[in-house]
């Protein structure tokens, strides 16, 4: 999901960038439809499988007859994620409640009989829409590893192309903000629904889209302390990004979403990006967020008059010169705004229930900046840079917490696992809540062997320890047809006749 207001603030702050999408504004090459948010939409407005079926043809229909595609339609629906998300996942869906008609949305997972027969559903209908509209439509189902966003970028970037192409992609995911921002040879749309039309039936539906191209000129004309050049600034725009929320790691503690606060970490990132925007100075970052925590807090929180003065009557400042007495006040009035930003931040971390362990900082902090380099790397297309990296703590504490604590360690990427070891069902099993244990095969339920082992009642450490899990062995004792939905699978591609005519 990334930052759920990133869109609504680049709709405020640049209104220039998005605009009305119709028929003759949203012509492109090619399209790229990111199912997730269209398959819960679906879930929640129909109450039979075969009308979830319909709703999802409509709404593909829909998107493909506006943009009219010349050259390719790419589906991608979400297959088995990195491990670093399987914790976030089976928060959510601890969370999650069913919708108005019955659906349980954690049917919407890989591996489950649901996604099964979408996959198959959408295989047929990617066949016919192909001939129908006489283009290229590649099908990236369940069983394709990664997230829908993730093969899309993968896929742009590893297009073969001669010249810069049209490219209309519809997603309502707002980590797609970020990851698009970082592509420089293609011109870039992204499809959103209007606000006012999300609760409506498919074919009432509007659009709009959020033109990437100008986003990147906004992006680059943003003043900063030190001027880079506009590919740092991008980076620099999709690592705030990610720093204000993703779903890999924890947002620091009292940094919500808004304009100034954006704004302010793209500055600190651009003192601090290399010139190949490949590595960042963390301690300069870290201290300079730490800089601006403590302005931020005196700004918002002054020292009045009157405590300035009882500070100065209960000084000995006699035998002083002028200058002296000047200097000695503005430390001690320093010393207590430090302490009271001191008490300020305690109570921050006793309002979230943290109790934070000083113990812990040096760790959480090396931890911490291994995720933002890895989750920069993945937002460029790199598939395996979080594949087996999994965030270990409950929060990331303040930057002024951790500032002190930041060691030039290097870039230091996690090592890849064998990704073969996560399957469908096995994901399936992780971040299911007990309440939908129903959706797992029986002998995820019943057999003697999960019992001495059972995985709803494992701790998170545990839980997402995957070496201990793998060794339940569960893959023998599934029937044929769980098997079928236990698979990794390769893209799909339909293409059409040469006497096919286009249009739907």
């Amino acid at each position: 999901m990334a930052i759920p207001k990133l869109y609504s603030i680049i709709q405020g702050r640049w209104p220039d960038t998005v605009a009305v999408a119709n028929g003759s504004s949203c012509k492109c090459e090619c399209l790229y439809i990111d199912m997730g948010s269209i398959l819960h939409s679906a879930l929640h407005r129909t109450q039979d499988q075969d009308g979830v079926y319909k709703a999802l043809k409509s709404y593909i229909g829909q998107i493909v007859s506006m943009a009219k595609p010349t050259v390719l339609i790419y589906v991608a629906l979400d297959g088995v994620p990195p491990v670093s998300k399987l914790k976030e996942q089976a928060m959510r869906r601890k969370m999650s409640k069913t919708s108005g008609h019955g659906w349980n949305p954690h049917e919407l997972t890989p591996g489950s009989e649901l996604m099964h027969s979408i996959a198959m559903m959408l295989a047929v209908y990617c066949e016919t829409l192909s001939q129908s509209v006489g283009v290229t439509v590649i099908l990236d189902d369940c069983y394709c590893p990664g997230e829908g966003e993730q093969k899309i970028i993968t896929h742009i970037k590893g297009f073969k192309r001669d010249s810069r192409l049209n490219i209309v992609i519809y997603s309502s995911d707002a980590d797609m903000i970020a990851m698009t921002v970082l592509l420089r040879d293609c011109n870039v749309y992204l499809l959103r629904e209007t606000p006012n039309s999300r609760k409506k039936m498919y074919t009432q539906k509007r659009f709009e889209q959020l033109n990437i191209g100008k986003l990147q000129t906004r992006i680059g004309n943003i003043r900063t302390t030190t001027e880079k050049p506009l590919d740092s600034k991008l980076h620099a725009f999709a690592i705030a990004s990610m720093i204000l929320g993703n779903d890999f790691l924890k947002t620091p503690l009292g940094y919500g979403v808004s304009y100034p606060v954006l704004i302010d970490l793209i500055d600190s990132l651009c003192c601090c990006v290399s010139d190949d925007n490949a590595v960042l100075d963390w301690a300069k970052f870290f201290d300079n967020m730490a800089r601006r925590e403590y302005s931020n807090f005196k700004e918002e929180y002054p020292l009045d008059e009157g405590s300035k003065r009882e500070i100065i009557l209960s000084m000995s400042l006699q035998s002083l010169s002028l200058k002296e007495k000047k200097n000695v006040i503005k430390e001690q009035i320093d010393d207590v705004e430090r302490e009271n930003f001191l008490h300020w931040r305690e109570r921050k971390y006793l309002f979230e229930s943290i109790s934070i362990a000083t113990a812990q900082l040096a760790q959480i902090t090396e931890d911490y900046i291994k995720g933002l380099e890895l989750l920069h790397k993945y937002y460029q297309g790199d598939n395996a840079a979080l594949s087996s990296w999994l965030f270990g703590h409950s929060y990331v504490p303040m930057f002024s917490d951790m500032a002190p604590h930041v060691h030039d360690f290097g870039s230091s990427a996690a090592p890849v696992v064998d990704d073969t070891l996560l399957k469908p069902i096995h994901v399936l099993a992780l971040v299911l809540p007990r309440s939908s244990s129903h959706l797992l095969p029986k002998v995820y339920r019943t057999d003697a062997k999960i019992e001495q082992n059972d995985i709803f009642t494992m701790q998170l450490t545990e839980l997402f320890d995957l070496t201990n899990y793998m060794k339940l062995q569960l893959d023998p004792f599934l029937d044929e047809e769980e098997k079928l939905r236990n698979i990794e699978g390769n893209i799909q591609i339909f293409s059409p006749s040469i006497s096919t005519p286009s249009g739907l």
